[in-house]
């Protein structure tokens, strides 16, 4: 099963919580966090590794104690934990994270705004002739629905791929594909990229945590809405990867991790 966390940093702009909540995690997280010039930005670093921290306290650990490091290819994960895959978001004031001990995943949020003609030009550069057409036919909220659900799907692939090539271990050569999840939370669009055989858990939690805040209201599973022959076209698969990097290169996006 896959666990995904979500959280408004917005308490986190406390700067008293901020420093209590930052001192619980890793120097590298604490490096990255206070390496940002403004507020919101030290918010939402500190609000991934609290989800981090938040998912390894069920393990009884601590981010601080994981061995939290990056790869070559600026993907993070914990050194002391190497089965654990896990993904890291952030839009607006909204973090997320998505984390497996059954194989690669990759998650992406994106605060909904309208889609302007800029975005549009990005779509032809990124999503497929079909999804341009179909987004070409729809106009207002449908239209803006649309693209960020194509646009968090092709972010989430990229993350699940973040190595640059499909090198599956073989437990995941063994699986048939893979597939997008995906949800609206408030006024935010999120996809997760996972095996197809993976249930999605998707929590929402709250800073500072809290477990008496916790609800059933608060967790839900997040809806299997399109599948991806990832296994069986590779060499498609990671052609849409290396396009997506180009292009995103270009128009100047970040993949925050």
């Amino acid at each position: 099963m896959i666990q995904v966390l979500t959280a408004d940093v917005s308490p986190l702009l406390d700067e008293s919580l901020f420093n209590d909540q930052l001192s619980k995690l890793s120097s590298v997280r604490q490096e990255k966090a206070l390496a940002y010039r403004f507020p919101k930005g030290r918010a939402l670093s500190l609000g991934v590794g609290l989800l981090c921290d938040e998912y390894l306290s069920r393990l009884n650990t601590c981010e601080k104690d994981s061995g939290f490091s990056y790869d070559e290819f600026g993907k993070p994960y914990f050194a002391r934990l190497p089965h654990i895959k896990f993904s890291l978001s952030h839009s607006g004031i909204f973090v997320a994270a998505a984390f497996s001990d059954a194989g690669e995943v990759g998650i992406d949020i994106e605060k909904i705004k309208p889609v302007t003609s800029t975005k549009l030009d990005v779509a032809k550069r990124c999503f497929s002739e079909a999804d341009n057409r179909a987004l070409l036919a729809l106009t207002g909220s449908e239209q803006t629905a649309l693209f960020f659900r194509l646009w968090t799907e092709l972010e989430s692939l990229f993350k699940y791929n973040s190595s640059h090539t499909l090198n599956l271990s073989p437990q995941e050569e063994g699986r048939s594909a893979s597939v997008f999840h995906s949800c609206d939370i408030d006024d935010y669009a999120l996809t997760v990229c996972a095996n197809a055989n993976d249930a999605v858990i998707h929590r929402r939690i709250f800073f500072p945590l809290n477990p008496a805040r916790e609800t059933p209201e608060n967790v839900s599973f997040l809806r299997n809405n399109t599948l991806i022959k990832l296994n069986n076209n590779k060499k498609q698969a990671t052609e849409l990867v290396d396009h997506f990097r180009e292009v995103t290169k270009m128009v100047g996006m970040k993949h925050n991790q």
